[in-house]
């Protein structure tokens, strides 16, 4: 499993901080080879968007756009990125983002990211249960059309 965090530094200076598998990355070569994998997500489909939190899956990776609790020198909420490896358990994937970001001393607002991520999982098998109930009545409704079609024919 992957897992990929960018965070902001505390000063907002140009360059982010990139913790790869749990491991603070310094050598910039790598920072890079990693940071184009979470930078390039124009192919993952976005499932929500608000001011605090941005969500995009993509096969099993789920990207997460946030906020952490602590703040910058200038008093702004210190942005990260998350890419992980694994979206279908949340459980699994608050516990690393957690891990992840303990590694740069900062604090995620985990109830307010499982809420979020529970109301869209939510959003989705609703949306399947209602997909399954129009094709049903789809279904109905050809049978009575064709019904009503040969017996006016015979």
């Amino acid at each position: 499993m992957e897992r990929i965090l960018i965070s902001q530094r505390e000063d907002a200076s140009t360059n982010e901080l990139l913790v790869y598998n749990g491991l603070l990355i310094t050598d910039k070569n790598e920072v890079l080879k990693h940071a184009k994998k979470v930078i390039y997500n124009d192919d993952f489909k976005q499932v929500y968007k608000d001011d605090f939190v941005k969500v995009k899956v993509k096969d099993n990776c789920l990207y997460l756009s946030s906020y952490y609790t602590n703040k910058d020198n200038v008093g702004r909420r210190i942005h990260y990125t998350y890419l992980i490896d694994a979206k279908d358990n949340l459980d699994v994937v608050l516990s690393y983002l957690e891990k992840d970001s303990e590694v740069l001393d900062r604090q995620i607002e985990k109830d307010k990211i499982r809420n979020i991520i529970e109301q869209i999982k939510t959003n989705e098998i609703l949306k399947n249960r209602l997909s399954k109930l129009f094709l049903g009545m789809s279904i109905v409704l050809g049978v009575v059309v064709l019904y009503y079609f040969f017996k006016k024919i015979y």
